[in-house]
């Protein structure tokens, strides 16, 4: 299962609140939480589950250039998604497509 994971789950107790989720989520840019009680998963509560619950909107929680709220990163540009940083990102000039195959 870990090699299905980009990285490791964002986790909190069972006893956080509504609010502690949504601020969680908004800082490691993540649409859900898995919640932990004695170190063992026992749930997961997500960005439209905080929202319906009347936790605080999550607005920063979108791309800065089109507006996606999924596979989001945060870097020196902002925050953007996967296609948007892909676009934002010069591709590698590779030599064999110079022309000069032979």
């Amino acid at each position: 299962m870990s090699r299905a994971l980009s990285r490791p789950p964002v986790t909190l107790d069972v006893s956080a609140s509504v609010a502690e989720a949504a601020r969680r989520m908004s800082e490691e840019l993540v649409g859900s939480v898995l919640i932990l009680r004695e170190g063992e998963a026992v749930g997961i509560v997500t960005r439209e589950e905080v929202i319906a619950l009347g936790g605080p909107a999550l607005e920063s929680f979108h791309c800065d250039v089109c507006g996606a709220t999924r596979h989001l990163k945060r870097d020196a540009r902002g925050v953007m998604c996967l296609d948007c940083r892909s676009r934002a990102t010069p591709a590698a000039l590779d030599d064999d497509e110079l022309g000069g195959g032979g």
